[in-house]
């Protein structure tokens, strides 16, 4: 199936299977077979790691006065408390 519905996601593949076989697969297993069997791509986004959005934020805190740093750290702390 994978092999004639080659534009399809792993989880549209799971869903099709489900629909069509009346058999549950889960979109995790869909991709384990898909990546065994070297049929999968490369995902079509880009994984932005935590560490290079920390680096770039402390690029941008070497650029602010002395005077304002403490200031900018405490948001800086805030926003990373609520996202996480």
């Amino acid at each position: 199936m994978a092999l004639e519905q080659s534009e399809l996601s792993p989880r549209e593949l799971a869903v099709r299977f489900i629909d069509e076989k009346r058999y549950f697969v889960s979109e995790a297993s869909v991709d384990r077979l898909l990546k065994a069997r070297d049929l999968i791509t490369s995902p079509a986004y880009v994984v932005i790691k935590a560490a290079d959005a920390f680096h770039a934020t402390m690029r941008y805190y070497a650029q602010i006065p002395d005077d304002r740093q403490g200031e900018l750290m405490q948001t800086i702390a805030a926003r990373w408390k609520k996202k996480s």
